[in-house]
């Protein structure tokens, strides 16, 4: 029976954090437009930072209880893993949630390209360092 490896969810919450202050907080997305700083992205505070901390443990988790339960290892098992976990929970629920708040489609493709990113690269550190099942 396989466990979650703790070292593995830190590691992989650190690298979606980086992600996230390269993608949101040095302006970098500005840069490919003005339209996302008006829809209130870019700011990378200590309270969002929090919060962005508070949901990516939660994907991480589910990804890592996800591939615990289909008994998969390995970096490419978990960057696949990672890209459907983006694809059907995060990115699906973008779309829904931007649409209904009237958000451009290049807001939420921006966003969604970054969990797509992020998650995969989680999905990658998680399965590296997971034991052979």
């Amino acid at each position: 029976m396989a466990y979650i490896n703790w070292i593995a969810v830190i590691i992989s919450l650190a690298s979606s954090l980086i992600l996230a202050y390269i993608w949101y907080g040095t302006g970098w997305i500005h840069k490919k437009g003005q339209q996302a700083a008006q829809e209130g992205g870019g700011s990378f505070d200590a309270g969002h930072t929090l919060k962005l901390t508070g949901w990516l443990v939660v994907m991480i988790m589910v990804l890592h209880l996800q591939m615990i339960v289909a008994e998969r290892s390995g970096i490419t098992d978990g960057v696949k893993f990672g890209f459907m976990c983006a694809v059907g929970y995060s990115v699906t629920a973008l779309g829904i949630t931007g649409q209904s708040k009237g958000r451009t489609l290049h807001g939420m493709l921006l966003d969604a390209a970054f969990m797509v990113l992020a998650m995969s690269v989680s999905g990658a550190v998680i399965g590296s360092m997971m034991a052979r099942i």
